[in-house]
């Protein structure tokens, strides 16, 4: 084995150590193995990226904004790591970033739906209903089961005032998934618009007896 060999096998193997740590809540140990391979080669990747999602965890989101830059300078065709920036620079308040994150990954990845739907909501917070609408359009044709894709969707069009696309979004998302709450208060406040009172009121009892009695 070569020295450029044994050091990337070490360097692997302390990536997942640090990856490990890191899935276990051990958030420290995974801050300082991935310090100690970023001593040994500043662009990896992965350790940029893991670093970026532990400095978000601490609060420091602007460093970890920085890191995650660094990580798809790295690999500029990660879709995963391009998402990240963008979840981080949305919830930082940094819209154009995180727009041009989630664009990326969407153009390294076509069929994410994540990212697609993580698009969605950026252009949601924005008041950009229409591409907002599109975006959960394509989260859901890559994954036709994502809830929290048809969700959106269904808040969308409620937002947009098409009341009967609406009420068959928020349908279909029960059907996905029947024990979605806010999914039967959505259901119930789309009855309510299209003027179907009593369906309504069925719909907010099966909400209410959801709720978990003390």
């Amino acid at each position: 084995m070569t020295d450029d060999a044994h050091n990337n096998s070490t360097i692997d193997d302390q990536f997942g150590d640090a990856l490990e740590c890191y899935q276990k809540g051990q958030i420290n140990a995974a801050y300082v193995i991935c310090m100690a391979i970023l001593s040994q080669e500043q662009e990896h990747a992965a350790s940029l990226h893991l670093l970026g999602l532990i400095l978000c965890q601490t609060g420091d989101l602007q460093d970890a904004i920085s890191r995650l830059e660094a990580a798809v300078k790295a690999d500029n065709g990660n879709a995963d790591f391009w998402n990240s920036l963008g979840v981080i620079s949305q919830t930082g308040g940094f819209f154009d970033k995180a727009q041009h994150a989630f664009e990326q990954a969407i153009l390294c990845r076509n069929d994410f739906a994540e990212a697609n739907n993580n698009l969605g909501t950026l252009f949601y917070a924005r008041g950009i209903f229409v591409d907002a609408l599109g975006a959960f359009k394509q989260a859901i044709k890559y994954r036709p089961a994502y809830a929290n894709a048809h969700y959106n969707l269904a808040t969308t069009l409620q937002t947009l005032g098409q009341r009967e696309e609406c009420l068959e979004a928020y349908m279909h998302l029960l059907y996905i998934d029947p024990g979605h709450a806010a999914g039967f208060f959505g259901l119930g406040q789309a009855l309510v618009d299209l003027g179907q009172t009593s369906a309504a009121a069925m719909a907010f009892e099966h909400l209410i007896s959801s709720i978990p009695q003390p």
